[in-house]
């Protein structure tokens, strides 16, 4: 793993967004939300695609959305007990780390790892161990696109004082990483707080 540097709230919120706004599982809600800024002025384009993260009105809607679809800084849904005093940074993912790296603690990857949550174990079962959400399908069809040269968005991941990182957002693409084994890093954010543990997924 390689430090990179400090990252900000605003960054993370946008590199959540960019990676699950194509998700099979969530786009129709995003949709949804965007729909509805339209008439506000707000255009998806530039808020997701080419962001202004110098914009506090910008910023401010991203993470009005990512409250409204996955629950941030209101404590539900996927953010269920998620402090609200995170620091994030930056880091380069190498291949060894997805042998470290775990998976929320969400029972779709609990299966696909054997019970392990290690994302290297995910890689590793994927024609074996069948999951649900189309998991395995939607691995290979992200492993392929990036054999291919596709590149996504940020992983986004959590830590703790040993420097362990559960994924929050990416498990998906973490998973395809593993499988394919990229010359190059891949890039996370990764938030650290000393309530982290509260969080329902950790």
């Amino acid at each position: 793993m390689i430090e990179l540097g400090p990252a900000t709230e605003d960054e993370m919120v946008l590199a959540f967004l960019r990676g699950e706004i194509e998700s099979p599982r969530f786009s129709a809600l995003y949709k949804q939300c965007f729909d509805q800024l339209r008439p506000m002025g707000f255009n998806p384009q530039n808020l997701v695609e080419n962001a202004d993260l110098r914009s506090p009105r910008d910023n401010a809607q991203r993470i009005a959305i990512l409250k409204a679809v996955r629950g941030y800084r209101a404590s539900q849904f996927l953010f269920a007990g998620f402090p609200n005093d995170v620091l994030w940074r930056r880091v380069g993912l190498e291949s060894t780390d997805w042998n470290t790296i775990k998976y929320a603690n969400h029972s779709t990857w609990l299966t696909v790892s054997g019970g392990t949550r290690i994302v290297a174990d995910g890689a590793n079962n994927i024609d074996s161990v069948a999951a649900a959400e189309n998991a395995n399908q939607n691995i290979k069809a992200v492993a392929d696109a990036l054999r291919n040269g596709k590149r996504y968005a940020e992983l986004i991941g959590v830590g703790d004082e040993a420097g362990e990182i559960i994924l929050v957002e990416g498990h998906t693409r973490a998973t395809a990483y593993a499988l394919v084994r990229l010359p190059e890093c891949a890039e996370c954010i990764v938030g650290s707080s000393p309530t982290m543990r509260t969080w329902k997924f950790y």
